[in-house]
């Protein structure tokens, strides 16, 4: 039963990052419900198993800081990521659990001026799954730290991030991971005066786009294209 619970609260971290892009006060709801279920666990583990239900909690409270972001509740995701790394000092030490954290951290501290704690979340996150051989994780990474780098910092480095990001992806595996990569890359292709590649991109992410009929990605992408 516990590990039907544990798989409940996993479950519910995953859907709270996919409806961040659909639905942020859902998502918001759905990480509360994560939250709740991985601080019951919590408490209820036995003194061998609490490092690992520290893992557990301090990735649905990342997972909630990063909705508490999307919505612009920056005091809200501050306490939250606080709260996850306190928890993951007394963790498994398990470098893939930081690491998560990190990734998450990293979109709050970009949104926050601080870009060059957000480019250091990400890289050590890089490194870490790297270190542990988990290359979706590190694709994922690759395109969080070129997204970040478009707008904050240097677009032509970005780009050169984002390709090696997409060189990693399996798109039949995760199709809009893909299709974000590719929207923040022609951002950074204009910003860097790659105008024609940027264009050329763009028409290329259009039937994809069409295909996952998102409509938070398409009003992105029309205004993209705008």
């Amino acid at each position: 039963a516990l590990e039907d619970i544990n798989q409940l609260a996993t479950k519910a971290a995953k859907e709270a990052v996919k409806l961040g892009v659909r639905d942020p006060q859902e998502a918001e709801r759905v990480a509360r419900l994560g939250v709740s279920i991985s601080e019951w666990l919590f408490n209820q583990a036995k003194p061998l198993e609490e490092p690992l239900a520290a893992d557990r909690l301090a990735f649905s409270k990342a997972v909630y800081g990063n909705t508490c972001r999307i919505l612009s509740d920056f005091q809200g995701a501050r306490d939250a990521f606080r709260s996850a790394e306190s928890l993951l000092d007394t963790g498994t030490g398990d470098p893939t659990s930081k690491a998560q954290v990190l990734q998450l951290k990293s979109s709050f501290q970009a949104d926050t001026g601080q870009i060059e704690g957000a480019i250091e979340s990400i890289d050590s996150a890089i490194r870490a799954f790297r270190f542990m051989d988990e290359p979706h994780f590190v694709c994922k990474a690759l395109i969080t730290k070129g997204t970040l780098m478009g707008p904050y910092a240097d677009p032509e480095q970005s780009a050169s991030i984002l390709r090696n990001g997409l060189e990693l992806i399996d798109e039949d595996l995760d199709p809009r991971l893909a299709l974000v990569a590719k929207h923040n890359l022609i951002h950074s292709l204009f910003e860097s005066g790659n105008k024609q590649e940027a264009l050329n991109t763009l028409n290329e992410i259009r039937s994809s786009h069409i295909e996952l009929d998102n409509p938070v990605d398409l009003i992105r992408f029309r205004w993209l294209e705008g």
